[in-house]
């Protein structure tokens, strides 16, 4: 959504619980967890949620964060 709330759009469509998002650092792609196969984290396109690919495993990858300076993410 625009910084005045306007423009809002949904990014995932689950059943499970989609959370704590977090922007990559040049504001196309956002990293989130979902529980929708255990937990695990993802990561989607920021216009329109396509392109959303599971980059984790492990059996608790909460949180994930971008690493400022380089195209990585840490749980």
């Amino acid at each position: 959504m625009f910084a005045n709330g306007t423009g809002q759009l949904r990014l995932t469509v689950n059943l499970g619980f989609d959370g704590e998002p977090t922007w990559s650092p040049d504001g196309t792609r956002i990293a989130f967890a979902s529980y929708r196969n255990k937990t695990k984290s993802y990561l989607g396109d920021v216009f329109d949620g396509s392109g959303q690919t599971q980059i984790s495993d492990l059996p608790y990858s909460e949180n994930p964060t971008w690493s400022p300076v380089r195209d990585s993410i840490a749980f």
